[in-house]
């Protein structure tokens, strides 16, 4: 239980707050900000935890990537020698049959976005699929899934969609939805009502399906709006006019 839950190796509430500090400026792209916060973490964090250490070295890395100060090999290479620090023999592993930490699904998660950017779509595939199996494993996870989880799922769909499988990734991202929604877990939900949004877009062509479009679009702004994330606004703004002006 404890391998699933935990990011940090820690009872010391500040530090376990601190954490939660840096993830959020992490998701509001608030970079230098989220290098201060990490800075004063490190000095109080303990170096003999491997958890800890693997913590470090990744988001580091991940802050450095965020201003292309190290480009996507380097952060490669990086985020391989992170999963070595917890999973020795990592390449060599069969993921599926690990039980994956929160920490470990973030960095493979990372390494599989890689994979896509560089084309490599049928291994990002694979690895999405092979961490969502290993998720799969857990005792806490047959009714909770963690942020790791929800983020690992919403690309693994991503990669889906742009396979061309839109009715499958439909499928994946209204279960997905319809948990966030049991559960009041609102941040990310304007991603995964766009990436319903996209592929029944792309899958579709009757006025009932464009109607449908136009209401998920404003959904999608509506939970980008809350979730104060000025990049998804932008993202969404530039795609006003073909979601609100569909042609029949």
């Amino acid at each position: 239980m404890e391998k699933e839950r935990l990011y940090l190796e820690s009872n010391n509430a500040i530090i376990l707050g601190k954490y939660q500090k840096i993830a959020t400026r992490l998701y509001q792209n608030e970079i230098e900000s989220a290098r201060r916060e990490l800075a004063i973490l490190e000095e109080q964090l303990d170096k003999e935890s491997k958890r800890n250490v693997q913590y470090l070295l990744f988001t580091n890395a991940s802050t450095q990537n965020e201003s292309y100060n190290i480009d996507e090999i380097e952060l490669k290479k990086i985020c391989e020698e992170a999963l070595k620090i917890t999973m020795i023999n990592y390449p060599n592993i069969k993921i599926k049959e690990e039980m994956l930490s929160r920490q470990e699904g973030i960095i493979l998660n990372n390494i599989a976005i890689l994979y896509q950017k560089k084309g490599r779509g049928e291994e990002a595939l694979k690895l999405f699929a092979d961490c969502n199996k290993s998720y799969s494993k857990g005792t806490i996870n047959k009714e909770y899934f963690n942020n790791s989880q929800i983020i690992l799922k919403e690309n693994f769909i991503n990669v889906i969609g742009d396979s061309g499988e839109f009715d499958t990734a439909i499928k994946l991202s209204k279960e997905l939805l319809q948990y966030m929604l049991r559960t009041g877990s609102y941040r990310g939900m304007s991603s995964v009502i766009y990436e319903i949004l996209w592929n029944m877009y792309e899958s579709k062509g009757d006025r009932k399906a464009n109607e449908v479009c136009k209401k998920l679009y404003l959904q999608s702004c509506a939970f980008a709006i809350l979730e104060r994330n000025k990049d998804e606004v932008k993202f969404l703004l530039e795609r006003k006019e073909k979601y609100t002006n569909i042609k029949n």
